[in-house]
């Protein structure tokens, strides 16, 4: 049974810094890395101590390349400061010869960020005693951690662990470094983003080419538009159904001006037209409908 002694090592807080904090909204990372910094520090009867990202990362399981955007946050609303070995000396900052030292805040006044509203009891200062406040309740720490329910930050394992070749930083996998190995949404959005992007550049070229003038291109509409577009045809076929598009020598078409919004109202079009050059496979009946459609006129005639 887990049972930690303060005569096996505590670290000394003032009851000032604990109650301020408390009034504090801090995100459980930066709880996590504001803990070390006391263990580093107060808990070694220090004011700064050197702790480097791995460290940070080993003792909170907080990845160790998003350590970085923790200490930044809270740099940023002053609670902790960092301090160089360098730091008046002259000599130029560089991350291989040393480690930074960090420290705690302990001046309050300076804290930049939101501290939590106080709750008002709606018969504070009535007489009237609050339904819940006829008694006191009392509440205790409880210091066997064995019994704390919740989830625990995941211990990172290196894939050099054990074998002798140290890791080197965001280079331990050889796909994407730490991050997940599945395809996110952000991921794919990224992607879309930038096909669209491509496919309107070449549309304007091909515009300005083909007319001599550039055109005008609506960015979010006609964006939308191509996005639509691009979640059921290739940015490649697509790119050749414009080149048709081009070409078309339409009645309707010529008259709009070549939009990107009539080239998409005549996407159908486009993409049946072109099935008996081999240009694109067509969908299942599609080809049989072409064909009877095209002995109807022969008939016709």
């Amino acid at each position: 049974m887990a049972s930690p002694q303060k005569e096996n090592g505590y670290t000394p807080i003032a009851h000032t810094i604990l109650e301020q904090l408390s009034k504090r909204v801090i995100s459980p990372d930066e709880w996590r890395i504001l803990m070390i910094i006391f263990r580093k520090t107060y808990g070694w009867d220090k004011k700064e101590d050197c702790i480097s990202h791995t460290q940070f990362s080993e003792m909170s399981g907080i990845p160790r390349n998003h350590v970085p955007r923790v200490l930044k946050k809270l740099l940023a609303r002053n609670i902790i400061y960092r301090v160089s070995p360098n730091q008046g000396t002259g000599v130029p900052h560089s991350r291989d010869t040393y480690i930074i030292k960090y420290g705690f805040q302990k001046n309050f006044d300076k804290w930049v960020g939101w501290v939590s509203p106080k709750r008002v009891s709606p018969n504070q200062g009535t007489g009237v005693p609050h339904s819940r406040d006829t008694y006191i309740i009392k509440y205790g720490f409880q210091k066997n951690f064995d019994k704390w329910v919740g989830w625990v930050s995941p211990k990172r394992v290196s894939p050099n662990q054990d074998k002798g070749v140290p890791q080197s930083g965001p280079k331990v996998s050889p796909k994407r470094g730490h991050t997940k190995d599945i395809t996110t949404k952000e991921t794919i959005t990224k992607e879309i983003n930038h096909c669209v992007k491509t496919f309107i550049d070449f549309y304007f070229e091909e515009f300005k080419t083909r007319f001599g003038k550039p055109p005008i291109i609506e960015g979010g509409k006609d964006g939308n538009l191509i996005k639509g577009l691009l979640n059921h045809i290739t940015l490649e076929d697509l790119k050749g159904l414009l080149t048709k598009f081009f070409d078309s020598t339409d009645k309707f078409t010529l008259g709009s001006g070549y939009t990107i919004g009539v080239f998409k109202s005549q996407i159908n079009k486009l993409q049946i037209g072109p099935i008996k050059q081999g240009l694109f496979k067509p969908q299942p009946g599609i080809a049989s409908w072409y064909d009877r459609k095209e002995q109807e006129e022969k008939d016709g005639a």
